[in-house]
């Protein structure tokens, strides 16, 4: 038996629990009108005065430790040994239907890794998480008693389930149907019994190199209702164009109602790691891998194109109160230029395009000329780089899009005209073939103005830096003239981010992009700290120092 005395009424409660739910926290809720008890095996019950059941809140799957309402008495917190953390609703204890037969499901789930890696979702699937977090849940699809069952992670249903607006919803809410009611989203987690995305059998069959310097890659994939719409295959981390060629004559599917498809794979000298992944309507293939070694120079050893493009926007005459700028036009002249003198040295040519107010009427940061420069990064190819540098305001809308805003932003009207969606911008890099890296310099450059641009970043395979944290300004400094974060990118390429112990004489991605976040968090003094993510991109050579 355990006593409590209850905040509300001031009298002494007393309530059996029966120890075969081995009780492990407890709390009042905080009108003091019932107890929840965590327990063993994910028991997390609540409890009224008189010790009769309220009901059960349904999710937790190992011993809750931990147990904890919000002071208004809307939310309730519970950590668990199965390593998540659920928020659940409290105003379903005071419903007519409460009793043992309650069952109360969270507004959302958390699990947060020792890797730094976390997910939210809800219990309908839509979810938020850090870069490659999307990775750490799913769903297992049954295929029958004589079948295995197919996983499907959040990640290949990235398109409609990443919803970081419907997660925060839920909680400001405390309603996650609720939430979803409102967005009113067209995808339905239940669709995946019979639309479901594709599935790659096995391993892939690679042959060994020919004497071109490519191999052919060869992948069944099981039949599906949805047909294929493209197979996406990136060679140590650049995206390619491969070749459909005849599947070779010896192949044996797995099955024979397979889709097999074989590609020409072009290579570079050393181990080569091919990625695939395949997508339809529904959305994408889980990545398979395959390694090769070339020992002589292949096709994509040769020296490719530099294509840049820097946006730097200080003027918006027709979007006040929207403040003009004062750095960023000079921010994309002067990274353009960088970038074109230090990384450009090792491609055979550089291809820049800079759009500034300073600039003529082709070369304005508007809307058309933004979008037409976008649509020219589709000419590069296997062997070259993309660069990306945007400076300027960007807002967020409804249903979590992001908008950068162009020049001409017109509000005079009473609405926005005129303005890019965030989607077109990270379309164009992650469409591009080759290496591709994307630099943002806005005040709130990070997650929370943009929710899915780190994802998006993992799962195009192009690396992005921004300026600063979701609740961050990006600072500028006049004794620089620049933005802080620009400014340091520009020394980090000019040498300064090498890694002087490995002294190789190349500036590394995931080393410059560590330098430039200390650099600029040291000069705000803390007051801004620029994020990044480059994933498998982050030992790639980003500039060869002379």
């Amino acid at each position: 038996m355990e006593l409590h005395r209850s905040p509300a009424a001031g009298k002494i409660v007393a309530i059996v629990f029966a120890d075969l739910l081995r009780r492990r926290s407890y709390t009042f809720t905080p009108d003091g009108t019932a107890v929840v008890s965590g327990g063993a095996n994910g028991h997390l019950i609540a409890y009224g005065r008189d010790g009769k059941e309220l009901a059960h809140f349904i999710g937790h799957e190992g011993d809750v430790w931990a147990v904890a309402p919000s002071p208004d008495g809307r939310l309730l917190i519970s950590a668990s040994a199965d390593q998540t953390v659920r928020l659940w609703p409290l105003a379903p204890l005071k419903g007519a239907d409460v009793g043992p037969n309650k069952r109360i499901n969270p507004i959302v789930t958390l699990f947060h890794g020792k890797d730094g890696e976390w997910v939210m979702w809800t219990p309908q699937g839509y979810y938020a998480a850090s870069p490659q977090g999307e990775e750490l849940v799913g769903w297992q699809l049954n295929k029958g008693a004589d079948k295995a069952a197919e996983y499907v992670t959040a990640s290949q249903l990235r398109r409609d389930l990443l919803r970081p607006d419907i997660v925060a919803r839920a909680i400001i809410l405390a309603d996650a149907e609720a939430a979803v009611r409102e967005a009113n989203p067209t995808f339905n987690l239940a669709d995946l019994i019979v639309h479901r995305p594709p599935f790659i059998r096995g391993k892939a069959e690679v042959t060994s190199p020919d004497q071109r310097g490519y191999s052919r890659l060869t992948l069944a994939f099981e039949a599906n209702s949805e047909p294929l719409r493209g197979v996406d295959i990136i060679v140590n981390n650049r995206k390619i164009e491969a070749r459909a060629v005849a599947v070779p004559a010896d192949f044996v599917a797995p099955e024979p109602t397979d889709t097999v498809l074989a590609f020409e794979v072009p290579l570079m000298q050393g181990e080569n790691l091919i990625r695939a992944t395949a997508r339809n309507d529904v959305g994408t293939s889980r990545a398979l891998e395959q390694k090769v070694r070339l020992s002589l120079p292949g096709p994509l050893d040769a020296r490719g194109v530099l294509h840049i493009l820097a946006i730097g926007v200080d003027r918006y005459p027709k979007a006040k109160p929207l403040p003009d700028l004062t750095y960023a036009g000079k921010d994309a002249q002067d990274f353009a230029k960088t970038v074109a003198e230090s990384v450009g040295r090792r491609y055979a040519k550089v291809v820049s395009t800079v759009l500034t107010n300073s600039g003529g009427p082709d070369a304005q940061p508007t809307l058309a000329n933004i979008v037409r420069a976008l649509d020219k990064l589709t000419a590069a190819t296997k062997n070259d780089l993309v660069v990306v540098f945007l400076a300027g305001h960007g807002e967020s809308g409804e249903g979590g899009k992001y908008f950068f805003l162009p020049t001409d932003l017109d509000r005079t009207q009473g609405k926005s005209m005129n303005i890019l969606e965030w989607s077109k911008i990270q379309d164009a890099v992650r469409t591009a073939q080759g290496l591709k890296l994307l630099f943002v310099d806005t005040c709130r450059s990070g997650s929370a103005s943009n929710p899915t641009l780190l994802n998006d970043a993992a799962n195009g395979d192009f690396a992005v830096f921004v300026a600063s944290k979701p609740d961050q300004n990006s600072k500028e400094d006049t004794a620089l003239g620049h933005g802080v974060f620009t400014w340091a990118s520009m020394e980090g390429l000019k040498g300064k981010a090498e890694d002087k112990e490995r002294n190789e004489g190349v500036i590394r991605i995931n080393r410059f992009g560590l330098w430039v976040s200390d650099e600029v968090f040291a000069r705000t003094k803390g007051l801004q700290r620029p994020e990044y993510f480059t994933g498998r991109r982050g030992d790639d050579v980003l500039v060869q120092l002379q």
